[in-house]
């Protein structure tokens, strides 16, 4: 396969997961119509302790109360965001250090989680982002490890 055939692919997938991630951040569910004032419905929905909810999933992964419920949340906090620590570095050469990818990945979750809370879609965790960085420091040794391996193979 060709180097810029791959890019391209590369584009392709991405531009799919990027609409993907879009949907489920955004328009996947509803979380309830608020019966508070605005600002006491967004008040409820922060938390900015770290590892509270991490905590509260673990309890209720072990329990078995919620199990499913918590191993989705807390799994695919994670594992959601792989893609965008693999793909990061290879489509933008200004993350191909760690430090620079978690800032710009950091920066964009910082965005999204605002945007979630601001419009109720959502809520607005320190434990998502923590849990959503470890998924990307996940994919980005991937890339590298990646990166590594396909050296010479992918032709010009």
């Amino acid at each position: 396969m060709s180097k810029k055939l791959f890019r391209i692919s590369a584009i392709t997938i991405f531009i799919i997961y990027c609409a993907v991630m879009i949907w489920l951040l955004f328009f996947k569910d509803r979380i309830g119509i608020p019966v508070h004032s605005y600002w006491e419905t967004l008040k409820s929905r922060i938390n900015l302790i770290p590892f509270k909810t991490v905590i509260r999933y673990i309890y209720s992964m072990a329990a078995s109360s919620n199990f499913t419920h918590s191993f989705v949340n807390f799994f695919g906090n994670i594992f959601v965001f792989v893609p965008l620590g693999v793909f990061l570095p290879y489509l933008l050469q200004k993350t191909r250090t760690f430090l620079r990818c978690l800032v710009y990945s950091g920066t964009a979750i910082i965005i999204v989680e605002l945007t979630q809370l601001f419009t109720l879609r959502g809520f607005l965790d320190i434990d998502d982002l923590l849990l959503n960085l470890l998924g990307i420091s996940m994919g980005f040794a991937l890339y590298k490890l990646f990166s590594h391996f396909t050296k010479g193979i992918l032709k010009k």
